[in-house]
């Protein structure tokens, strides 16, 4: 036997090679490869990975190569905690040894939508494959989101035990049918595609112990075949319990607890957990997107034994693994001399280990003509971390990938190898056992094969090849003046937080300051975007690390789709300071500068090289030359920044000298026309006497107070609390000291004319005599306005017609700036505003949200002490505004269009949550289920007793209890958390009961739908002197707040509740309408769900009482209705009776709403309402044997649905007088529908109808039809949208969204039109 004790490996009888002879073969992959079959090579570009003793494949390579052991051999004293018996305990065949994979429990369920029942139900095998998929993309540089290519998902896993740890009791048909279909090994796969949408192939594969490698090959097939551009390889294997074992005599499993591979004392294997994902992409592919690559599959081939030559089924065979083997380095084109090393399958039996070196050695004989005796190294991952199983295959590609990245030859665990078994001739073989980490320090490509062997004879083989990159440098050398956008982005800020802790470890070690360029560029396009943003501009490592450091804001995205405006500041108080350094460090601006002053040379060859000035700080620039340097700074920002941002521009509005840039970006003037017409302002306006402005904290209707013809003019409406006055000097400062002994602040403002004032009328004429030329040239080019702009005189958008006239700019110099007015105008007619304040001053910034009640977002990049247009566009990137990183690329920065991606600290998921479910006795007592192994769980128990629990702490249980989940906070939103209107009843009985308070309301949870918020309405009542039953009385009126929005500038819609009256179904769907208020009915009687109150009412009969409280809380219209099901048909008979009213109703919407010509049947008793409305998702067969006897159907339907109902298998009294009289609500409104006949309005109106595309036999399968043909018949719009879901699930997220969106869009069509 010979193991290496050298430091670096060289092989006898073969001559060593240097990079200057290779040639065919031995061509090293660089980044430029030249090797012609490099296009069709498959490379590994991103792994991720847990393993026992190891959180992360940077965790498992130390592991590797210190030769660390991470099997646990538990103390009797562990195992009695776990709750292991004595007497397994003391069983001599019991084996204490497992190898640990942490934190299982724990899982980032918020990150992929899910909710906590969910969760705690889905299989954590499928749980970590999720989590790890992200960051193998993560460290690939693939983001999903903006891929181009198809993904596709190849993933190993069997069956889980976990699936027998949840409970089985109470789980309705529905979610036992979900939990089974996610349970198929089949399933994982598509799970995976389906929560990160990805649209190419999803395959689960099965070969037992060769499981996952024989994903790695129908992914590299899927590749080459062209089914898919990227790969996604995955593996998971949990052994639960995670703990000890039972090692009986003749079986695999080991009796002394130890790995010792192809060593004598081997006596079996250890099965362990781990979960494994890497990365496929074409080579070619990779070197084009400049991914971080690992290495290049050279081949991989496959097959099984059959029966020949085989003992039985599960025994393996040396001449089926010898084939593969051979095909395998055939494929490759690669001598067995060439292997650098083996990682082998090395399970630690004793049959097992000389079958495979046997077919290992027979292979590599067979396949060349001479081999040196044990030249080549073997090595298994197994030795340091057990077998994994089905999942073991890629953990032993991971190690191989490690190593060939760092050019090692990995050793053994230590001490796992002594001397070998005695069935194998290592002497005799090409083979020694590593033991020792060794250098490759061979001037050739580094090669290594892993061996993988399948129980049943499925046998996989691999052979990898390192990459090497090209040594010549394409990066441009580091510049100072460099600014580096480092953008970091989470789903949650506790993740957030956790990427930039990370970073300063990555950061801290690095030394190369030129990695930087890497880094920016992998952060910006080499990871998703999430809503938790925050940014980094630094200009070194060392910047970048103190910034991150400090404490800050991190900014939550708060719209998916923003509308950007452009906000530009006048001359105001210009910075030539802030504009100098801004003229240094950036060559783009400077480019664009220089550009500028020679159109205005060239028009006017007078004017200097302003340029110069910003250079020299010794020159002194004339301040009549400071409207055109604040014009061209904002003009050149805003040009950078259209070019860089992902969205149009929707809209924008200058502040006096700002209108200019406005109009030039809008296409009204050309850049060529726009210089020279400000050069020419600038020069009419300071041939003006002199004059001064003044600011004050006054509004506009008390400023208007103290104008004074040809004294004191209004110059400008700046906002709510803040005007200017314009005009002499001596009148000025009278105004000034009037002003301030009245009460008001003044301040005077740094310049030497009043603009905007009866003071410009002197220049007026020649101004519009000297801008002539220019503005009848703009006509002759366009009569257009690219994007609208808001005009200063008016407070409104521009009109094409008036921006192409001189009389426009003459009043504009003349005229007040409505700059409040323009504000309120963009409000008014663009949703999701984000203002981009684009100047070298932070003024409009406070306007703006002064003027919006700081309710706006407002970007800048206003920094004296830094200011850049790189800071401009990062913040812009912060709030939600996508950048287009390859045109900032083109466009400021093109070195970094030669810079790769690299590998940088991955998404780090919020792990403060355990989804396990509970522990029970039949579980504890049967060892064979033990679970919760070394994990420290933070269960949440419901609590039995509630004395000693605070006010908070009782609603928080309440919540769970009626939700039937553990997950939740103070903050956690009822409805979002999967609240509906039974459970709703269910929550207003305990709090009942438990305070002592009578809660009749629904809308109490409408408006407090938090345990936080509920918990402060309750301390509140319960300080309150007025009667028990007040809530009564205070919450008496139908009408109900569901969305406050602005009422003051936006319309309100009205919608009407379906069956049962209650809106708890519009919960969610109200939020998605923004600044539009929304309102609900719910049927009065509601409030206190007593059976006697709830009484018959005719469709007509709920029309009229509605209308009388619509007409008092908004008597003149417009009117917008809306409802779903049954409140659509409402909302119908109200708009009809609206119109006799001769009222104006411009939109009637309608989500799944039936006419009772349309419905095959129409259930009318409780059974039949039961079945009608719960059996889209329970298995209610049992109702049918109830019979129609009511109290033991709403016995039977909260047990079925009620989570605290099945948890104490008890319904309070108060639930089912609550239940009582929801369903006799129910009753009333199909009886209603069924007497229900259509009416033509006297006056036609708009209908906007949404389907869902889900339908049961109990649904009318056409349910728009009556509602079409009445709008046929009426000649009116019938507006038909078909959604996703069936006829409960489309009023729930994501389709509610859609709705939402869909009619704010019509309401602000209509409004704008109007």
């Amino acid at each position: 036997m010979k193991v290496s004790n050298e430091s670096k490996i060289k092989i006898n009888g073969i001559t060593t090679v240097h990079n200057s002879q290779l040639n065919g073969n031995d061509m090293p992959i660089h980044v430029n490869g030249t090797s012609s079959d490099n296009k069709d090579m498959i490379a590994i570009v991103g792994m991720a990975g847990c393993f026992p003793g190891a959180k992360s494949v940077d965790e498992l390579w130390e592991m590797v190569t210190t030769g660390k052991n991470a099997l646990h051999r538990f103390t009797d004293k562990e195992l009695e905690q776990l709750g292991i018996p004595a007497s397994l305990r003391s069983n001599s065949n019991y084996v204490p040894t497992c190898g640990l994979l942490a934190d299982i429990d724990k899982f980032d369920a918020n990150f992929f939508n899910i909710n906590a029942q969910d969760a705690v139900n889905m299989d954590p095998q499928q749980r970590l494959l999720l989590e790890k998929s992200v960051q193998a993309l993560d460290d690939a540089g693939i983001d999903p989101r903006r891929e181009k290519g198809k993904i596709g998902v190849f993933i190993a896993t069997e069956y889980s035990k976990y699936k027998e740890l949840i409970p089985q009791n109470n789980i309705d048909l529905a979610t036992k049918l979900t939990i089974d279909i996610n349970y198929m090994p089949g399933s994982s796969a598509a799970i995976i595609s389906y929560l990160l949408n990805l649209t190419g192939p999803a395959f689960s594969t099965g070969s037992t112990c060769s499981s996952s490698l024989t994903a790695l090959k129908t992914a590299y097939n899927s590749i080459k075949s062209e089914d898919c551009d990227i790969a996604i390889v995955g593996a998971s294997w949990l052994e639960l319990p995670q703990a000890g074992y039972i090692a009986q005599p003749g079986f695999i499993y080991s009796a002394n607890g130890t790995m010792r591979p192809f060593d004598h004392k081997s006596d079996g294997t250890i099965f362990t957990s781990s979960v494994s994902v890497i990365v496929l992409k074409k080579l070619s592919n990779a070197i084009r997107d400049q991914n971080p690559i690992s290495s290049i599959i050279k081949s991989i081939a496959i097959n099984n034994d059959g029966q020949i030559n085989k003992v039985g089924y599960s025994a393996p065979s040396s001449d089926g693994q010898c084939d593969v083997i051979k095909r395998t380095l055939q494929l490759a084109n690669v001598s067995p001399s060439e292997i650098a090393f083996i990682e082998a399958h090395g399970t630690g039996t004793k049959i097992g280990d000389p079958v495979e070196i046997k077919a290992l050695t027979k292979a590599f004989v067979e396949s060349s003509q001479e081999l040196p005796k044990q030249f080549c190294p073997i090595t298994t991952v197994k030795s340091n971390i057990g077998h994994c199983v089905i999942a073991s295959g890629l953990a032993g590609i991971i190690k191989t990938v490690k190593s060939l990245e760092n050019r090692v030859i990995p050793p053994m665990a230590s001490g796992s190898f002594e001397k070998p078994n005695k069935m194998i001739d290592f002497e005799s073989s090409p083979f020694y056992v590593a033991t020792k980490l060794q250098k490759f320090e061979e001037q050739r490509t580094m090669y290594a094969s892993v061996h993988g062997i399948g129980m049943g004879g499925t046998n996989v083989h691999c052979i990898l090849a390192e990459y090497l990159k090209n040594s010549q440098k394409t990066e441009e050398h580091f510049d100072e003046t460099d600014k580096f956008i480092l953008p970091f982005s989470a789903k949650s800020q506790a993740s957030l937080l956790e990427i930039e802790k990370k970073m300063i470890v990555h950061l801290e070690y690095l030394k190369d300051e030129n990695a930087l360029k890497n880094i920016e560029k992998t952060l910006q396009i080499g990871r998703s975007q999430y809503i938790f943003r925050d940014v980094v501009v630094a200009s070194s490592i060392s910047d970048a690390i103190s910034q991150l450091k400090m404490t800050k804001i991190t900014q939550k995205v708060k719209f998916s789709s923003p509308n950007i405006i452009f906000a530009f500041p006048g001359q105001g108080k210009y910075s030539i300071t802030i504009h100098r350094q801004l003229y240094r460090s950036s060559k783009i601006y400077r480019e664009k500068f220089m550009e500028y002053v020679r159109i205005l040379q060239n028009y006017d060859p007078t004017v200097p090289n302003l340029g110069n000035y910003l250079l020299d700080t010794t020159q002194e620039l004339d301040i009549k030359y400071y409207p055109l340097m604040v014009f061209m700074s904002s003009h050149i920002i805003a040009d950078i920044l259209q070019k860089v941002l992902k969205y149009p521009i929707a809209g924008m509005i200058g502040h006096s000298l700002g209108q200019y840039v406005a109009a030039t970006l809008a296409g009204i003037f050309t850049i060529d026309i726009a210089l020279p017409l400000v050069l020419e302002r600038t020069n009419v306006m300071y041939k003006m006497e002199k004059g001064l402005m003044l600011a004050a904290n006054i509004s506009k209707e008390i400023a208007l107070n103290f104008v004074k013809t040809e004294k004191i003019s209004l110059a400008a409406v700046n906002e709510p609390g803040q005007c200017v006055f314009a005009g002499s000097p001596d009148d000025i400062k009278d105004l000034a000291k009037t002003l301030k002994e009245c009460g008001y602040k003044v301040k005077q403002l740094s310049t030497t004319h009043a603009f905007h004032s009866h003071m410009t009328d002197s220049i007026l004429d020649e101004f519009e005599n000297k801008i002539y030329p220019l503005i009848s040239q703009a006509a002759k080019y366009n009569q257009m306005i690219n994007i609208p702009f808001i005009s200063n005189e008016s407070g409104d958008w521009t009109k094409p017609e008036e921006a192409f006239t001189t009389n426009f700019w003459r009043t504009h110099i003349r005229k007040t700036v409505q700059f409040e007015s323009g504000i309120k105008t963009i409000q008014s007619t663009i949703p999701n505003a984000i203002f981009v304040e684009v100047g070298l001053e932070q003024v409009l910034n406070l306007f703006i949200q002064n003027i919006l009640n700081y309710e706006a977002i407002v970007v800048h990049g206003f920094d004296p002490k830094n200011f850049s247009i790189e800071k401009l566009i990062s913040d812009s990137w912060c709030n939600g505004i996508e950048i287009d990183w390859h045109a900032y690329y083109n466009l400021m920065k093109p070195s970094l269009l030669k810079v790769n991606l690299i590998r940088l600290p991955t998404y780090q998921f919020d792990h403060s949550l355990s989804y396990w479910p509970q522990k029970s006795e039949s579980l504890i007592n049967n060892v064979n289920e033990v679970f919760d192994i070394q994990n420290q769980h933070n269960h949440v128990q419901i609590q039995k007793q509630e004395t000693g629990l605070s006010i908070k702490e009782k609603v928080i249980m309440y919540f769970r209890m009626s939700l039937g989940i553990d997950n939740i906070n103070e903050d956690s939103d009822f409805f979002e958390a999967g609240g509906n209107s039974l459970k709703t009843i269910n929550l207003l009985a305990l709090l009942n009961k438990g305070f002592g308070i009578h809660f009749n309301s629904t809308n109490i949870l409408l408006s407090s739908p938090t345990p936080k918020s509920l918990t402060a309405f309750i301390k509140d009542k319960l300080m309150n002197i007025k009667p028990i039953d007040f809530i009564e009385n205070e919450s008496c009126s139908s009408l109900i707040t569901l969305n406050h929005g602005n009422p003051n500038i936006f319309p309100s819609i009205y919608m009407i509740h379906p069956v049962g009256g209650s809106c708890g179904i519009y919960y969610n769907m109200a939020k998605y309408f923004g600044n539009i208020p929304v309102y609900g009915f719910e049927f009065p009687g509601l409030q206190n769900h007593e059976s006697n109150s709830i009484k018959y009412n005719t469709v007509q009969q709920y029309a009229q009482n509605y209308l009388t409280g619509l007409l008092k809380v908004n008597p003149h219209g417009p009117y917008y209705l809306f409802g779903s099901s049954f409140g659509g048909i409402v909302a119908y008979e109200m708009a009809c009776e609206l119109m006799k009213r001769k009222k104006y109703v411009k939109l009637v919407a309608m989500v799944d709403t039936p006419s009772n010509l349309d419905m095959p049947t129409i259930p009318t008793t409780l059974l039949e309402c039961l079945h009608h409305i719960y059996s889209l998702n329970h298995d209610l067969t049992e109702l049918n044997e109830i019979g129609n006897e009511e109290e033991k159907l709403l016995k039977y339907i909260a047990q079925k649905i009620l989570p605290s109902a099945h948890q104490k298998n008890h319904i309070e009294t108060s639930t089912l007088k609550y239940l009582k009289g929801y369903f006799n609500m129910v009753k009333f409104d199909m009886n209603a529908i069924k007497d229900y006949q259509l009416p033509i309005s006297s006056k036609p109106f708009p209908i906007m109808y949404f389907k869902a595309k889900i339908r049961r036999d109990s649904d009318s399968k056409y349910p728009e039809k009556a509602w079409r043909e009445l709008q046929e018949m009426n000649k009116e719009d019938f507006e038909y949208i078909e959604l996703d879901g069936n006829h409960m699930s489309v009023n729930f997220f994501p389709t509610c969204e859609i709705i939402a969106n869909t009619i704010v869009k019509k309401i602000l069509c209509n409004e704008t039109n109007a």
